[in-house]
């Protein structure tokens, strides 16, 4: 298997990151194809495909000088965005977190409707996540400038410095916390782990990847650590009062945390 560094190297150009980040993806069972194999192949998930002039994105040296839209069919976008943020690039993902449109009618619901959807919700999930259905397709948008950041990306950036630390911590991990909890149990990392679900990253962070609800973080181990390396993002860090309560990041500035 390839290996990747839990972050960036300082000083890696954006096409060394990029080609970094679809290393990530393979490694995780995504395949990059050619345009003709996409057009065709509209049965099979978890393909990638980049614009046949990919190279003229990318100046001599290395930077990223036009953004990149790359065409995905089957699978989690949201998983593409974190493992490109993983790599401090900015992968813009269309109608995420998208809400607004839906919330007056979501407020008119009654319980049982709202737990209705909600299960509606996670069965859409996990239909993409085993190719339950005829896969979807679409395209993200890899961006291009010096200064592109984002919250995920900060994030993450935290998250490295948690796996530095001896920590399982890993983003948009598996649609439910039970099954997250799980791939955490048998990564024997009990102990100490860090992780948000696909369903919290798709209801928290809008298409660029900056945050615009509050974003729940399962957890186990030092509160104290997780606390100020989450607070290196720059975001509003909630610390759960004990052991069975959640951390919560909240958009804006720390001085909004509790």
């Amino acid at each position: 298997m390839v290996t990747h560094d839990t972050f960036p190297r300082p000083g890696s150009a954006p096409r060394e990151r990029f080609d970094q980040a679809l290393g990530r993806l393979k490694d995780e069972g995504w395949q990059i194809v050619d345009a003709g194999r996409f057009a065709a192949d509209t049965g099979t998930s978890g393909l990638l495909s980049l614009p046949a002039d990919l190279a003229e994105h990318f100046a001599p040296g290395g930077a990223l000088v036009k953004d990149v839209a790359i065409s995905w069919r089957g699978g989690l976008t949201s998983r593409i965005q974190s493992v490109f943020a993983r790599e401090a690039l900015v992968l813009s993902v269309p109608g995420q977190a998208e809400q607004d449109d839906d919330l007056d009618a979501l407020l008119d619901l009654d319980a049982d409707e709202l737990g209705r959807k909600a299960d509606e919700a996670m069965e859409e999930l996990f239909a993409v996540v085993h190719g339950l259905n005829s896969p979807q397709e679409g395209f993200v948008t890899c961006l291009a400038g010096d200064e592109v950041s984002s919250d995920l990306c900060r994030i993450v950036r935290a998250f490295d410095r948690l796996a530095e630390h001896g920590y399982f911590a890993e983003p948009d991990l598996w649609p439910t916390v039970s099954g997250a909890w799980q791939h955490v149990h048998e990564a024997g990392a009990l102990a100490r782990a860090v992780f948000w679900t696909t369903q919290a990253h798709t209801s928290c962070f809008d298409p660029r990847g900056d945050l615009v609800d509050q974003l729940t973080l399962q957890w186990a181990g030092d509160r104290d650590l997780i606390a100020e390396l989450l607070r290196s993002t720059g975001l509003a860090v909630q610390a759960p009062e004990d052991e069975n309560t959640v951390f919560l990041l909240l958009p804006g500035p720390q001085d909004r945390a509790r």
